[in-house]
């Protein structure tokens, strides 16, 4: 009762450090658990016996064996334990020592190169998504340092959203109306998004993303053992797809935002445009795709450039009064300029997807697909929708009439 021991498995960033099973171990004391609750979150402000029933909890006990190793009634050590949930946000036992032990784990600094990931995901959060999004981590049982942001109440129904490039247009003021329709949306931070400057060609070559789909889908089975609703938006449709229709106990319900899924074109719903094509004739190539989207950063990561860019594609009026939103007092070039810069390896791993079949994957969900659009998306014209309800007849299509490509809670989504 008066320490515990937590075995860590973890995989470092770096390829060549990785072997077959990795671990480090740590006593945690009651006095150390105590002073990581606090440094997690001084507004907890936990009672000493509640921040004890919490310690044995992480330590393994139930609240009987807790009651009966402290001497008092089950009952106490309930009514300690339901403060607890109250005051961390928390609706059961499983959460709570989840939540405890995911901020330890990133408290303990397992990686320096993963700890300046971390930075970079803060600094993004804590700039342009202040009043939106909250930063987690969690430690899969496969090792792997899973990033999540969460939006909403902490108590609300999850939702996992998978998102493309531009995600930060649709979190942004997302808080009001996720806590108005209680959902608690988890946003991923895959592998390549938010990472550190500097990495080149060969980094891209080298990233190792077979896990991406199993770990999502892992961390997903944590919050219902009946599957929660996933959403895919613009570039992450189509891993959406596959993750619904390959895991169908980890999600139950797949809702689509403006997929680019290369049926947009106004006479073959399969023409993707000459940028997106040319993608795809080199998705299968690693070393040309690399060497292309590292070269193309430079319109990309400049926000003068890419406005223009922007402007010249995104002509409507819906999307071109989304390209003049502020947030937090930054312009959305600046935005999607600062989140390309540090999203190489997530750009270059989304494009290298775009010859993976989904088509099959589509037609195989047997509930449907929810489709969510702007009247004027470019991503997905009527002859892009007629194509996706052959594919899938219980396809659903929801226009949004204040939306373009770029949707946002408040065009009512």
């Amino acid at each position: 009762g008066d320490c515990f021991y937590w075995i860590v498995p973890y995989a470092p960033v770096a390829q060549s450090l990785r072997q077959a099973v990795q671990a480090r171990g740590f006593v945690i004391t009651e006095q150390l658990f105590g002073q990581l609750i606090r440094v997690l979150d001084r507004d907890f402000d936990l009672s000493p016996s509640e921040l004890r029933i919490a310690f044995l909890l992480a330590g393994g006990d139930d609240p009987k064996t807790a009651a009966e190793r402290d001497g008092v009634s089950v009952e106490s050590k309930r009514k300690q334990l339901k403060a607890c949930f109250s005051k961390m946000s928390c609706s059961s036992q499983q959460e709570l020592t989840r939540k405890i032990f995911s901020q330890l784990a990133y408290m303990i600094s397992i990686s320096a190169a993963e700890t300046s990931s971390m930075e970079v995901a803060e600094r993004f959060v804590s700039q342009y998504l202040p009043e939106d999004a909250r930063l987690g981590v969690v430690r899969l049982r496969s090792g792997a340092l899973f990033r999540y942001l969460e939006s909403g109440p902490p108590t609300g129904s999850p939702v996992l959203f998978y998102h493309g490039v531009p995600f930060p247009l649709l979190l942004a003021g997302a808080a009001p109306h996720l806590k108005r329709h209680n959902i608690r949306l988890i946003t991923p931070l895959r592998p390549g998004f938010m990472e550190t400057e500097g990495l080149t060609e060969a980094h891209a070559i080298a990233a190792d993303f077979s896990n991406v789909e199993s770990d999502i889908a892992a961390f997903a089975r944590t919050f219902s053992a009946d599957g929660i609703p996933i959403i895919g938006s613009t570039m992450g449709a189509i891993a959406a797809i596959r993750l619904r229709a390959a895991y169908p106990d980890a999600f139950s319900r797949l809702i689509i935002l403006s997929p680019e899924l290369g049926v947009c074109g106004p006479d073959d719903p399969k023409d993707l445009g000459p940028f997106f094509s040319g993608i795809l004739n080199v998705a299968d190539e690693p070393s040309l795709l690399a060497k292309i989207v590292y070269d193309f950063r430079k319109f990309n990561t400049d926000p003068a450039l890419l406005s223009q860019i922007m402007d010249s594609i995104y002509k409507n009026d819906h999307d071109a009064a989304a390209m003049r939103w502020r947030i937090y007092g930054h312009s959305i070039a600046d935005i999607l300029a600062d989140t390309y810069r540090h999203s190489f390896l997530g750009v270059f791993y989304e494009y290298s997807r775009l010859k993976l079949d989904w088509e099959k994957a589509y037609a195989s969900i047997r509930e449907g697909v929810t489709i969510v659009r702007g009247p004027d998306d470019i991503s997905i014209t009527p002859e892009g929708m007629r194509f996706l309800k052959e594919l899938n007849p219980k396809t659903a299509d929801h226009v949004t009439p204040r939306g373009g490509h770029f949707l946002n809670w408040r065009d009512d989504l």
